[in-house]
């Protein structure tokens, strides 16, 4: 496609007109449709795939008794992240200075 913002902003040849519309018309399964809607971020031959997947795990659940935990469906990148996290992350120099202390005796 050949856009470039810098030139969407100022007298380049590249007009934001033409912007929305290259984000608007991305193929889908591209990272630009993935930026603009989470939605196009997968094809409709991965969304099946994906659907397929669930029903495969859930028929193969229920043939087991329907025991143990009930199979989490595949994430998808519409759907909002539950999971919870807990204390404080640590930054890369405290991490490798825990990993030097651990691995020096």
């Amino acid at each position: 496609m050949g856009l470039r913002l810098r030139e969407a902003s100022g007298a380049g040849s590249t007009r934001w007109r033409d912007v929305f519309i290259a984000c608007r018309h991305a193929p889908a399964g591209s990272p630009l449709a993935a930026v603009c809607d989470p939605y196009a971020a997968w094809t409709v031959t991965e969304q099946i795939q994906a659907a397929r997947f669930d029903q495969f795990n859930m028929f193969w659940w229920s043939l087991g008794g329907s025991k143990g935990r009930k199979p989490k469906p595949v994430p998808r990148p519409w759907d909002e992240d539950t999971t919870q996290h807990y204390g404080t992350p640590i930054t890369r120099a405290d991490a490798d200075a825990m990993l030097a202390r651990l691995t020096r005796g």
